[in-house]
This record gives C-alpha cells, structure tokens and sequence, in this order.
C-alpha cells in the first residue's frame, strides 16, 4: 500500500504547505521521504533566499542539491573567503540575486562566474566596483553599493563605467562619506541609464573640497536632454541644500520623492547650518508627483503651499508640524488629516 500522503495530487500538497511557515515546512520535511519532496518544491520557495556564512565549514552536496530542487537563485554571501566564492559558483550556478556583506577585491573578482546574475547588492567593500568586476553588466537591472569608502578617482572610474549598465532601472548609492559634486553626479547618472526608474542617494553635499574633472554640463533640464525615466528618487542623511534650487528640472516625471534630512529645522537654527530651503521649488517643478515623504528638514510652512494637486500619499515627519500644515495640505489630494501637535503626519487619498 503507498503512503496515505500520494493519495493526494501534489498540487494540493504544495497549496496547503504553502500556508505554512519556513520552521512548520522544515518540521513537515523531516517526517518522511514523500514530503521531504513535496516541501522542496519550487513553487514553496519562489523569492526566497539563502544566507551563507561558511562559519562552520563547506557546504555538502545534498545542501546544494536541495537548493537548485528548490531553484533557489538569490543569496546573501557573508563570506569572503576565495574559496567559499568558488563553492558557491559551483553549488548555484544559476544565482541571479546576490548581497555581498561583506566584500572584499577577492569577492568581487569572483562576480565573473556568475553569468544570469540581474540583481547586485555590494555592502562593506574597500572598493567600487566597475563594469569590468560584473561578467555581464548590460544584464543587470538593479545595483544597491552600501557603506563603500568613496574617492575622487573611484567615483569618477565608478561614473564612467555606468553606461555599460544600460538595463538598470534601480540604483542604491550609498558610500561612506559625503557624495561631492552632486549635480554633476545625478545628471551624469541619468545620462548614462537611460532605463533608470528608481534612484537613492545619500550624503549630499555642494561644498566639493575636491572637484572631479568634468565638462560643462550646460543649463539644468536644457531642451537638448532627453526626457528622464526617472519615477522615484529617494534622498537620505541630506542638507537642505544638497541639491541645487532648480535639480528637480532633471527628472520632471517624478511620480515619488522622498527625502529625509540630517537635521530638524530646530537644530539648524541652534548651529552654522544653512537655513535654505530648496523643497519649495522642487515641488513647483513637480507636476506629476503622487508620494510625497519628507522627514526632518525645514518647517512645513515653508513649502506646503507647493506641495502638488497631484499627489495622493503624502507622509511628513517633521518638529513642529500644526494643524493649520495639515489644513493646508488639502489641496495636495488628501482626505484625513492627521490630529494636530503630531511629530509625524500620513495622509492618503484616493
């Protein structure tokens, strides 16, 4: 006689296991061999990753093999070891999704054997990367760098290798220190990703202590510029001025901002901080926003009379905030202010 579990089709195996937990899966497997095969299928795995430390030693064979059964391709490296990296090439072939944290130059040389790799996490590294550390960089659709030293002549190496990825539709750019010559750094990125629908940037700054040689870039949001993809950029740990009055001009099509400030309007008025605040015409130059965050930063008053028509989510996490910020914000499509004398204020509307 079969086992009981085969009286059942396995699609309706995989539909009740899949209202289980990862530790209630893992529970189920270890009762019998028909289960441990029903768990592993791939349908009960889909975007789930694996995090790999080697802390104990190589991996064994039936490890591996339970992960490509599973068609596990996302992973997070912990390793930095040469030869962990070598294991893993060979254990995952098929790894399109890969966080490195952390990295070293041994790890990023190792990038080159993995060949469907499309997603491209890189925290802790001493070094950028390039085109050239990646095997095929036009695949790629989303890179995140993370808490990577920056210099003069690595962001411009790192700049200048950004045409060759040319897919990439998600960029996360945040190394250690602060991001000079922001400007010329946000237009040379668009320039060079066409397909560029999400960016975020951190550290900000205008003072450039030391300037990286470029040409002229010409007036912002001149007629020669092809229009932006840009749909969503995100801005963290920046001074009010960190960008320029006019920088939204670059990417006019922005359909989400978020931007969260090092420092409350409080603190700016206790220091040396400028007190200028850009907010007001970015928003005027905004005509198609629909999210709005802004944490921090400059009093709302200062620029909720800019806030779009357009937009429908608005979230303002800001000292101070009043009812009459909130009243104001009606006209930016919300519905349900917020109670008054709040830190944070959501508001949403259809």
């Amino acid at each position: 006689m079969g086992h009981p579990a085969t009286q059942l089709p396995p699609e309706v195996w995989n539909h009740v296991f899949g209202f289980l937990s990862v530790t209630d899966r893992f529970n189920v497997r270890a009762t019998c061999r028909v289960f441990k095969k029903l768990v592993d299928h791939r349908c009960l795995w889909k975007d789930w990753s694996v995090v790999l430390d080697f802390q104990n030693g190589p991996y064994n064979s039936p490890f591996w093999a339970t992960l490509n059964r599973r068609r596990v391709t996302s992973v997070v490296m912990r390793s930095t070891r040469a030869k962990d990296w070598r294991m893993l090439a060979a254990g995952l072939p098929l790894t399109t999704v890969l966080v490195m944290d952390p990295s070293s130059q041994a790890s990023l040389n190792h990038l080159q054997d993995f060949a469907h790799l499309k997603r491209l996490g890189i925290r802790g590294s001493s070094l950028l990367p390039d085109a050239f550390t990646v095997r095929r960089p036009h695949q790629l659709t989303h890179l995140s760098i993370c808490d990577v030293p920056v210099s003069v002549t690595a962001m411009g190496r790192f700049i200048s290798s950004l045409s060759q990825f040319s897919n990439l539709t998600s960029l996360v750019f945040h190394p250690m220190g602060i991001l000079k010559e922001p400007v010329w750094m946000v237009r040379s990125i668009l320039t060079c990703l066409p397909k560029l629908k999400h960016l975020s940037l951190s550290d900000l700054s205008l003072w450039a202590l030391n300037s990286i040689p470029r040409p002229n870039p010409g007036p912002l949001g001149g007629a020669q510029r092809p229009p932006s993809a840009l749909s969503s950029l995100e801005l963290t740990n920046c001074l009010n001025d960190s960008l320029p009055e006019d920088a939204m001009r670059l990417m006019p099509g922005l359909r989400s901002l978020a931007v969260f400030h090092r420092h409350s309007h409080h603190d700016m008025s206790d220091r040396w901080l400028s007190p200028v605040c850009h907010l007001k015409t970015w928003l005027t130059d905004l005509s198609q926003l629909s999210t709005l965050v802004i944490v921090k930063g400059a009093p709302v008053k200062e620029y909720v009379m800019s806030i779009p028509a357009t937009v429908t989510s608005l979230t303002l996490c800001v000292e101070g905030i009043t009812s009459g910020d909130i009243g104001s914000c009606g006209g930016a499509g919300t519905r349900s202010p917020a109670p008054s004398h709040r830190p944070l204020a959501h508001t949403s509307g259809s």
